[in-house]
Order: C-alpha cells, then sequence, then structure tokens
C-alpha cells in the first residue's frame, strides 16, 4: 500500500512540475490526483506533511480554473515528489 502512495504522490509531483513548465495536462487526471492528495492528508492527519498534502490537492485544483505561479508549483513537485520517493524507498 505504501509503495502505490508513493506511486501517486510521485503523478502529483509530474502535475506540479508539468504547471511550472505549463504543459498542458487532461483536467480529470488533475482531478483524481488532487482529490486522492486530499484524501490521504485527511485520513493521515497526523503531522504536517498531511497538512501540506490538503494544500497542494487544493492548490492543484485551483489550478484547473487560475494561473498557478510557477515560483509555487516547483516547491510543492519537491516536497510531495520527495515524499513518493521516501515512501517507494521505505521496507
Amino acid at each position: 500500500m505504501l509503495k502505490v502512495l508513493g506511486i501517486l504522490d510521485l503523478a502529483a509531483a509530474t502535475l506540479f512540475l508539468a504547471n511550472f513548465y505549463r504543459i498542458g495536462v487532461p483536467h480529470g487526471l488533475i482531478n483524481l490526483i488532487a482529490v486522492f492528495l486530499v484524501i490521504k492528508g485527511l485520513i493521515f492527519l497526523m503531522d504536517i506533511s498531511s497538512i501540506v498534502d490538503i494544500a497542494a490537492g487544493i492548490i492543484l485544483m485551483m489550478s484547473l480554473s487560475a494561473v498557478l505561479p510557477a515560483m509555487a508549483s516547483l516547491p510543492l513537485a519537491l516536497f510531495v515528489g520527495f515524499k513518493g520517493v521516501t515512501s517507494l524507498a521505505a521496507h
């Protein structure tokens, strides 16, 4: 299960990087990953990284209707991507 969460975190990081480079991504995929981040953050609401997951999911949803500043998407991509890599490396 931890590996699946790590892969989905890497997918979210990829979406933030796509936003940084202004690459178009299907809205359904963005919605799916954003909802995943929010739900995962609510389920594991015990530490600061879960709060960042919730915020990242909301920001990802907002990026569908507003232009997300590039400098906001890069730190989120790095943080969520790092979490994904550590999840895959665990166990």
